[in-house]
């Protein structure tokens, strides 16, 4: 992570003349501005991560609950490393977390302009290029919601930089490298990585570069990936016992039922995300070069993936398409050259057209701001918790209640399980449980479930006052034999703006699961 921090920085400012530094302040400012209404709100996926990272910093390992056979809930390995460090150094895990994600979105504005002046010509183009990520709402949302969408972009970018060179590159194993740093951050790393071995060898073909060279920069391409990510992919399989993660079972969806679905979902934000493929498609169509299409290679395999998996479409932004969004502003950004002087000329009616598909994908950029903000927001304060919300006090007393072996039940396995703490024991009964590997493979079970016997029940429910459960596992759980007899209601949270948490706790529950 510090090596693409390192990289991103050091390759934008080179070369970077005064006046640049005025734009780019004002591309800041304007970022700042589009990230304050959601500061201060996190996502409750984000607490996974901490968790993990919470029970790592207790001597637990990276793991959901202490003592219990490790279950990979997560599928950002560096990221939860990172918190664990920032537990480990005493600070809350939330708001720190919160303000490396406020820099990894910043430094990834400047991976994308320095991304987008190594692809185009003309001086507007990096500034562009920062634009479409400065100006979104989708994009300020996602880099302080505490989950790793702005780090996983910047390695991305970051990794695309440095392959623009191959297949001629001096060091090849630099990028190599970078693209496992990436796969350390999101699983999609893996496989943008593998897209980029392709391009070397379909690009020194076309190039024809020859192919002692083609397998010389693939050979060292690929001993910097493994470099990284091999040693990581060994420790995870062995650790966790599976080569996919928990979450792979959890969210498998059959591609008919799924595409159809994520392409209706994706077609809510015209504006914004038409605008970008339609100004990336004319750039191609007018530039048709070579190094272009590396981009727009990386750009469709990052969207490819993001389709065919379950989203969280509920979280403001679509975020896991947000790296696709940001390779597709690379290339949209070549718009900008149509400025230039250098670039021929069509006469004067031509020197006149020119300017108009740049303004008119700037126009269109803070257009969606000003359109996709109102409602992005709301989202964001109906599915993201402050870090005063009152769910977490209801966690912080279960954690001074806790007894030895005290199971929690939740389906919103998330900021309640954060503070209650590694001495209590969460069972995710969620459909899709990332935390539990049962529930994940074999689907719901409730003579599994209650064997647990939990002390603690959580049902989240959009109603308050009179209590209604619209979930078939709550009501199961709810309605079952002698749930009623064994436990109370002892608790209610309004967890956010659309949810509360309801607590129910044995009614022998003082001594934890003893009688």
């Amino acid at each position: 992570m510090l090596l693409n921090l390192h990289i991103a920085i050091a390759a934008l400012v080179r070369g970077v003349r005064a006046r640049d530094w005025a734009t780019m302040a004002a591309l800041a400012t304007l970022y700042l501005a589009m990230v304050r209404p959601y500061y201060g709100i996190t996502a409750d996926d984000a607490y996974i991560s901490f968790r993990y990272a919470q029970n790592w910093v207790a001597g637990c390992g990276p793991v959901f609950n202490c003592g219990e056979p490790a279950v990979e809930g997560y599928t950002n390995f560096l990221w939860t490393a990172m918190a664990a460090v920032v537990m480990a150094l005493g600070f809350d895990a939330p708001p720190a977390m919160r303000l490396v994600g406020l820099l990894c979105g910043a430094l990834a504005m400047l991976a994308l302009a320095a991304l987008a002046r190594r692809l185009h010509r003309g001086t507007a183009t990096p500034a562009l290029a920062a634009l479409v990520l400065a100006s979104s709402p989708f994009w300020a949302v996602n880099t302080v919601s505490g989950l790793e969408t702005a780090a996983a972009t910047l390695s991305v970018l970051v990794a695309t930089g440095l392959s623009m060179a191959l297949p001629r590159a001096r060091r090849p194993w630099a990028a190599g490298a970078a693209w496992g740093v990436s796969y350390l951050i999101r699983p999609e790393g893996l496989v943008l990585g593998f897209l980029t071995g392709v391009w070397i060898l379909l690009a020194g073909l076309i190039s024809r570069v020859g192919l002692r060279n083609i397998i010389s920069q693939g050979l060292r391409f690929t001993a910097g990936f493994m470099a990284v990510g091999l040693p990581y992919f060994v420790w995870r399989v062995v650790y966790y016992g599976n080569l996919h993660p928990n979450t792979y079972y959890a969210k498998s969806v059959p591609l008919d039922r799924q595409l159809p679905t994520n392409i209706k979902i994706l077609s809510a934000h015209p504006v914004f995300f038409v605008s970008l493929l339609a100004a990336a498609l004319l750039v191609l169509v007018l530039r048709r070069e070579l190094k272009l299409l590396l981009p727009l290679l990386l750009a469709l395999g990052a969207a490819a993936i993001s389709l065919t998996v379950q989203n969280n479409f509920w979280m403001p932004g679509h975020r896991l398409y947000l790296t696709a969004t940001a390779l597709v502003a690379a290339l949209a950004a070549g718009l900008g050259d149509m400025l230039t002087p250098e670039l021929p000329r069509w006469g004067a009616v031509g020197r006149l057209l020119r300017p108009l598909p740049t303004l008119g994908l700037f126009g269109a950029l803070l257009y969606s701001a000003w359109v996709y903000q109102p409602e992005t927001v709301e989202l964001a304060n109906l599915h993201y918790a402050r870090d005063d919300n009152p769910a977490r006090a209801m966690g912080e007393r279960m954690r001074k209640k806790a007894g030895a072996g005290d199971w929690l039940l939740t389906r919103d396995a998330g900021m309640v399980p954060f503070y209650a703490g590694p001495g209590v024991k969460v069972l995710d009964i969620h459909t899709h449980s990332l935390n539990d590997r049962r529930i994940a493979r074999q689907g719901w079970d409730l003579k599994y479930i209650m064997g647990h016997n939990p002390r603690w029940v959580i049902f989240p429910s959009t109603f308050r006052a009179p209590f209604r459960l619209t979930h078939p596992i709550e009501g199961r759980i709810y309605h079952g034999p002698g749930f009623h007899d064994r436990y109370r209601e002892i608790e209610v949270a309004a967890w956010h703006r659309l949810r509360f948490f309801f607590l129910f706790e044995k009614a022998d529950g003082n001594n934890g699961n003893k009688k």
